[in-house]
């Protein structure tokens, strides 16, 4: 629940330690302006400590919960580093479930990486779901501009069709609808659908998901009158006279979310996790293994993800109303 005074704690999962999470963890902690958030790291000490000397150390307000990481040699991803990165997701979540800390964010970790050690693994989102016992929603936020809502995440393309149920996408739905009034504040939300097949369909001559499925679901669900409108062609969705008139986007699958996104938001996005018992909040890059060390990791994204979450904490949501 947010605080309505007094101090905020947040827990951070550092990520995969061969990746750039603790670079983007310190860089954005030592220009964080609030002095009533405060920090508790879960991660390796040395390396969390290292990622600060470049910033002049660590700052007050800061804590480090040590979650040991015991390379061994290999190149990343590795067994080692998903070890590590699963641990520290594991001891910063208890924090969270425990009362030590308000809400959760997550630095980047690579899937394949914690996959040798938990087979099965898909990311934070599902790892989280299960631990919580709910099925989450992802949304990625671009500042007031963008707020893309994902039916589908980490499914493999041949298979997302058949994931696209009507069970599904009115629990979608009504996440999404929930996610914008509750963490955005917006009392009369429009919700745009897009389609699963190229041109919505083309009237069943490039797929019947629209017609069989997302359509009957939609009108279901109240359509235009409850603030639910579409399909939309996804490919002509974004950037066009469409998009400002909307509150929230919700595409059927990863890519044809994401894809436009980045595009426009890329280094200042946000990951947040809705249905889970708390927030969680992430920056929108992976692992970076090529950039570590290099000095040239940004971490506006990581500043992002911590300012969604201490202004959520604090207010209840992120501004705005209609």
């Amino acid at each position: 629940m947010p605080e309505a005074n007094g101090s905020i704690i947040i827990a951070i999962s550092c990520g995969d330690p061969q990746g750039v999470g603790p670079e983007v963890i310190a860089g954005a902690i030592s220009e964080f302006d609030d002095p009533g958030v405060f920090f508790r790291i879960a991660g390796d000490q040395g390396l969390i400590a290292g990622a600060f000397e470049r910033h002049g150390g660590i700052p007050p307000g800061v804590t480090i919960s040590h979650c040991p990481y015991d390379p061994d040699g290999s190149p990343p991803p590795s067994a080692a580093g998903g070890q590590a990165a699963l641990d520290a997701l594991d001891c910063a979540l208890d924090m969270v479930l425990d009362g030590e800390a308000d809400t959760l964010v997550t630095a980047p970790i690579s899937k394949q990486a914690v996959a040798y050690v938990l087979p099965g693994f898909r990311g934070h989102t599902g790892y989280l779901g299960e631990r919580a016992g709910v099925d989450p929603l992802m949304l990625l936020v671009n500042g007031e501009h963008q707020r893309v809502f994902l039916a589908t995440d980490h499914v493999p393309l041949r298979d997302v069709a058949a994931h696209i149920t009507p069970s599904l996408l009115k629990g979608a739905i009504a996440s999404a609808q929930g996610a914008l009034m509750h963490l955005f504040g917006i009392r009369n939300p429009r919700l745009a659908v897009l389609g699963l097949n190229p041109h919505a369909g083309e009237g069943g001559e490039l797929g019947r998901e629209e017609i069989e499925v997302i359509v009957p679901t939609i009108k279901e669900m109240g359509g235009s009158e409850n603030g639910v409108f579409g399909p939309f062609p996804a490919d002509s969705f974004f950037g066009s006279q469409h998009e400002p008139g909307f509150d929230g986007v919700l595409a059927m699958y990863h890519d044809q979310g994401l894809a436009p996104f980045k595009s426009v938001a890329f280094g200042h996005g946000v990951n947040v996790s809705i249905g889970l018992p708390y927030l969680r909040t992430s920056p929108d890059h992976g692992t970076g293994f090529d950039i570590v060390g290099a000095g040239v990791a940004s971490h506006s994204s990581m500043t992002a993800a911590l300012q969604f979450a201490a202004l959520f904490q604090r207010s209840g949501t992120t501004g705005g109303s209609k």
